[in-house]
This record gives structure tokens, sequence and C-alpha cells, in this order.
């Protein structure tokens, strides 16, 4: 499960976590996370990612990853890549 809120802050993929836990399965989750520091975590069957966002920069982080592939079609405008 991929979230743009941090965990367990958000109650909605919180709720849905619980859900599919309840249920045996095991959840992979990455979710945002402080400043500075990529932080992994086990807790109860989730294994949590939590993955730091610049909010300085539309986009931050998550646009770094989505648009490191400039192969692909995508719309990867914007400070920091080349356009």
């Amino acid at each position: 499960m991929v979230t743009f809120s941090p965990y367990p802050f958000d109650p909605r993929p919180r709720r849905a976590v619980e859900a599919l836990i309840n249920e045996g399965m095991k959840v992979d989750l990455i979710c945002l996370g402080g400043k500075n520091a990529l932080v992994e975590q086990t807790l109860k069957g989730l294994e949590v990612l939590s993955v730091p966002v610049n909010k300085k920069e539309p986009g931050g982080k998550v646009k770094d990853f989505y648009c490191g592939d400039r192969t692909l079609d995508r719309d990867c405008s914007g400070p920091g890549h080349g356009d």
C-alpha cells in the first residue's frame, strides 16, 4: 500500500491496514516520513517504509522517484529536472 500521508496518523490507511492484517495478510506500506531520514520498521505484520519528502520544492522526493526514469512519458518539468 502507498499513501501520501504519515502512518499511523491518518486514520483511513491505518484502518485499511488493520483490516488487512486482521484477515491474516502481510502488508507493506510506503508512506510520508520525517524531514531527512528514511525509516524502515516492522509493526505486527506490517512492514513500514517512511520516505522523507522535501516540502519546499513541489513534488520533492516523490517527484524525484516518479520522474527518475526520463525515458517514460511523464510531465516532469520544473526545478531540478532539466526542463
